[in-house]
């Protein structure tokens, strides 16, 4: 399922009786959940478990507002099939909405096969989508909407919270100017790990000694592990496509930003297509192993520069 036809349920007020919601976007997940109780006259719960609704089966009728349950990382409803299927009956819950919200599901468990019509994915919104929403609520050029957006890592939910700081160091000057000053004085977020980028350019670059050792400052520095992974990764995908893109205009063809094609042109012809395509596996097999117990996050990174060059 995506994204419009759980707008369409909103709009015609027919929401399914339980759906599943996945992905880093959580501030868009949040106003499809309240825009879902707004039009069905319901409040939100969000119980610690489905657990906590066992009784609520047996009182469904005695409850006159109806309720959206939103429910975090349950565990029963991830493992247990029997318990999945006991639930979702239509009429367990009476005419009240279940929300499973997961931080991410493999694509390969049972849950994610058996249910695939009924996971929705809230992905990082486009930046021309995030830059309308942006100018929407402030003045900002839209070379600074970038700006924002980059150091934000497209996340809407820290975009708000760098607005609300924005709107009220602004009083009568210029958001642009104030935008810039915020920026220069730390007071808007921007990733510390300076030495984490670096890695990833030194590995793009195929500089192997500078690479090992800009892998020991980003630890210094308290980069996550996740987050070096994720950053060469999508370093990584944007490289692969710019160094493949038959036509010139590169933004247009491949939905870049501009400073993204900028970054990776910058990487171009030091690794084959081969090479960067087997460092996509890589690092996606290492999230994997991490994920399920089978590689101590220490090492990751290291093992994926020796799988890579050794």
């Amino acid at each position: 399922m995506d994204i419009y036809t759980v707008k369409s349920h909103i709009q015609t007020k027919k929401p399914n009786s339980y759906y599943i919601f996945t992905g880093p976007e959580t501030e868009v997940m949040n106003i499809y959940i309240n825009q879902l109780a707004k039009v069905l006259n319901a409040t939100v719960k969000r119980p610690d478990s489905l657990a906590d609704l066992s009784d609520k089966a047996h009182s469904a009728s005695m409850i006159p507002q109806r309720v959206v349950y939103v429910i975090r990382d349950d565990d029963e409803f991830l493992k247990d099939e029997y318990i999945r299927q006991k639930v979702i009956q239509p009429g367990v819950f009476g005419n009240d909405i279940l929300i499973f919200v997961y931080t991410s599901i493999d694509k390969r468990s049972k849950l994610h096969k058996e249910q695939k019509d009924n996971i929705v994915e809230f992905e990082p919104l486009p930046e021309s989508v995030l830059i309308k929403y942006i100018q929407r609520e402030i003045n900002l050029s839209t070379e600074n909407c970038r700006k924002l957006i980059e150091v934000c890592e497209s996340s809407y939910s820290r975009i708000l919270l760098e607005i609300d700081k924005i709107k009220h160091y602004t009083n009568r000057g210029s958001v642009d100017k104030s935008f810039k000053e915020l920026m220069t004085a730390g007071a808007i977020y921007n990733p510390p790990y300076e030495a984490m980028f670096d890695f990833v350019h030194a590995v793009l670059t195929n500089k192997v000694e500078r690479a090992f050792n800009l892998l020991e400052q980003s630890y210094a520095t308290n980069a996550p592990t996740m987050a070096i992974l994720a950053n060469l990764y999508n370093s990584t995908k944007h490289l692969l496509q710019v160094q493949t893109c038959p036509s010139a205009n590169v933004i247009e063809v491949t939905g870049l930003t501009p400073f993204q094609v900028k970054l990776a042109k910058g990487r171009v012809g030091y690794n084959s297509v081969e090479t960067l395509v087997r460092l996509l596996r890589l690092v996606r097999s290492v999230e994997k192993g991490i994920k399920i117990g089978e590689i101590d996050e220490s090492i990751a990174v290291a093992s994926i520069l020796t799988k890579l060059w050794v």
